[in-house]
């Protein structure tokens, strides 16, 4: 392409530049209103736009970088402000404006449909303080909101930090790297022995049994291994969504 405007001299099987061609690529560049450095990591589509001369999507982040999911429980604050979410809904902030948030507890949960819907969850909201406590509710994240960008911003917080996560072998596995993990929360035993089974709760266990066996074989904290091993006995696990209906107990 940049032999077709004079840029670079055929040698052989190559092409070559020299001093002056980098010039002449400069003027092209600016005269067709494109930008002759890379732009800054992070940079928005805004920031792209602002050339003529190229895509607003080159170079630029997807706009869902820098978007972390929360909700709010008890009564968390903003620069003094009261920060509240309705039933079912939730807010997208970026980090540096949910770093401001004034919490006392962290509460993860891994999946979107009980992150939103966490008032169904009775058991779950009293076993962290029943709306008492100042809690900010994070939405871990999928393929669309960086998992990556909530674990740096949950490491850099320091409230205790309570875990929702599938009963699984992989929900354990992750809930175990979780900093500062004060709450496993998992429902009453009971009742929980009761809906490991079927072929659902089978497979739910033998999809990550073996990525997660070893390291939860190792886990020295006591919560997780007595949950580890009642899962492993059952060779069963449960989806967040299937304890929605727990009595309100807390078991770990």
């Amino acid at each position: 392409m940049s032999l077709s405007y004079g840029i670079g001299s055929i040698y052989t099987r190559h092409v070559g530049y020299l001093d002056d061609d980098f010039v002449k690529a400069r003027r092209l560049l600016e005269r067709h209103r494109a930008p002759v450095e890379r732009l800054e990591v992070g940079a928005s589509r805004a920031d792209a736009a602002a050339y003529a001369g190229m895509s607003e999507k080159f170079q630029s982040a997807p706009p869902s970088t820098d978007s972390l999911c929360v909700r709010f429980l008890g009564d968390c604050r903003l620069n003094g402000q009261p920060m509240q979410t309705a039933p079912g809904c939730y807010q997208v902030l970026t980090a540096e404006v949910a770093q401001r948030i004034q919490a006392e507890q962290l509460l993860v949960i891994e999946n979107l449909e009980t992150f939103r819907q966490l008032e169904s969850y009775p058991w779950v909201v009293d076993a962290i303080g029943g709306g008492e406590t100042q809690v900010m509710v994070l939405y871990r994240g999928d393929r669309d909101r960086s998992v990556g960008e909530m674990s740096d911003f949950i490491a850099r917080r320091s409230e205790p930090t309570a875990v929702f996560f599938d009963f699984d072998p992989a929900g354990l596995g992750m809930a175990a790297k979780v900093p500062r993990m004060s709450h496993l929360l998992v429902p009453d035993r009971g009742w929980l022995e009761m809906g490991l089974e079927g072929a659902r709760a089978v497979s739910l266990y033998a999809a990550s049994v073996g990525q997660w066996q070893s390291f939860l074989d190792g886990c020295a904290d006591e919560r997780i291994a007595s949950a580890w091993s009642l899962m492993k006995s059952r060779r069963a696990g449960m989806a967040q969504e299937g304890m929605r209906d727990a009595p309100i107990r807390q078991c770990y």
